[in-house]
């Protein structure tokens, strides 16, 4: 945690230039994914999830990490033509507080069971608000649907995309769903 905290505290004033990195405007908020580009976690549904709410709101989605869904994610928007995803690829932990930086919020959407998904934690420490599947282990104790952010029914890219388009829209609760992340983080 402190790790975390210190490195988002040092890193507050270089927000627009660490988007400006990756190609990404300080005009709209970014959706961040972290973690393996899996099947288990579903990059692919969280991709189609992001691009129904653009269709509505500006917002960039930003996708740290790489895996065997790599190319099936960039074939999905490129095909579909999906405007404002960023691959960054592999970061390693001491990169991450660049990328938890430069977002508005984090979405981990697991079809299955994952343990706990420290990086709901990592997120939680810089203050974002949270989206989670029902099959992140840490739901029931980090995220409090409607308070600190969202826990939908896996699988279920209608739910997940009303989750974030909730929170790209309201840039209030955004800030309040963040402040409350990291108060209760902060027990753990």
């Amino acid at each position: 945690n402190r790790f975390f905290r210190e490195r988002a505290a040092a890193l507050i004033g270089e927000r627009h230039a660490i988007r400006a990195r990756w190609g990404v405007t300080d005009d709209a908020p970014v959706v961040l994914f972290c973690g393996k580009l899996i099947e288990k976690k579903q990059p692919l549904a969280l991709v189609e999830a992001y691009s129904r709410v653009r269709r509505d709101r500006p917002c960039w989605l930003l996708l740290v990490g790489d895996g065997a869904q790599r190319t099936a994610v960039e074939d999905l928007v490129g095909r579909r033509k999906i405007p404002g995803v960023v691959m960054a690829g592999f970061m390693n932990q001491s990169e991450l507080p660049a990328a938890y930086a430069a977002a508005d919020l984090l979405v981990l959407p697991s079809a299955w069971h994952e343990t706990w998904g420290l990086v709901v934690n990592e997120a939680m420490n810089v203050g974002l608000p949270i989206v989670v599947s029902d099959k992140v282990g840490c739901a029931e104790d980090l995220v409090r649907s409607g308070w600190n952010g969202f826990v939908v029914p896996h699988r279920d890219v209608a739910a997940l995309a009303r989750a974030i388009a909730t929170l790209v829209a309201d840039s209030e609760m955004r800030g309040v769903f963040g402040a409350r992340s990291r108060a209760l983080v902060e027990e753990y």
